[in-house]
């Protein structure tokens, strides 16, 4: 539904979601009404927002657990639509490279998804992609809070309860 190719694969993803348009757009619908019922889930490399819910770092044994496993096992599925993409577009595998200039390297990355959509609305099936997927990293992320008055961080406070709150309430 959305694709970023401006950044090359060495850039962080926090920093490709801090300036991806997505994110302007789910801050801002948060901020106009917090009650929104919106939300994205990310891996442990983006920032815990309430509009973004990622892993616990350190979760406790029981619902912080399962609050993780739950999230990381939704997640996997962006990873097996990356690892579609690879297998029926050759050129995005890892240890390929496009031999362009990053403009038109982007540009075939952008391509590849249009196609692959055209390819999922007539129903063109899929070829074997298992070998293919990047396996994401579901390690430890310490949220930053520089630049915060006090070194408080109010989007992450916010976040950790609505995780508390669908852990105590839903899990």
């Amino acid at each position: 539904m959305n694709v970023n190719a401006r950044f090359p694969g060495s850039t962080h993803d926090a920093y490709i979601w801090r300036h991806s348009a997505v994110s302007q757009v789910m801050e801002a619908m948060y901020r106009r009404d917090a009650r929104n019922v919106f939300y994205l889930l990310g891996d442990s490399g983006y920032p815990t927002r309430p509009w973004l819910l990622t892993p616990i770092p350190n979760p406790q044994a029981g619902g912080e657990e399962r609050f993780n496993d739950r999230i990381c096992s939704i997640r996997s599925l962006i990873e097996r639509c990356n690892g579609v993409l690879k297998n029926r577009f050759r050129c995005l595998l890892r240890h390929r490279v496009l031999h362009y200039t990053p403009t038109v390297a982007a540009r075939i990355v952008n391509a590849c998804v249009v196609l692959h959509n055209m390819c999922i609305a007539y129903a063109v099936p899929e070829l074997r992609y298992d070998q293919f997927i990047d396996h994401p990293d579901y390690g430890i992320f310490a949220a930053e809070v520089r630049g915060q008055p006090g070194g408080i961080n109010p989007d992450l406070i916010a976040a950790r309860r609505l995780q508390q709150n669908i852990i105590q309430n839903h899990l």
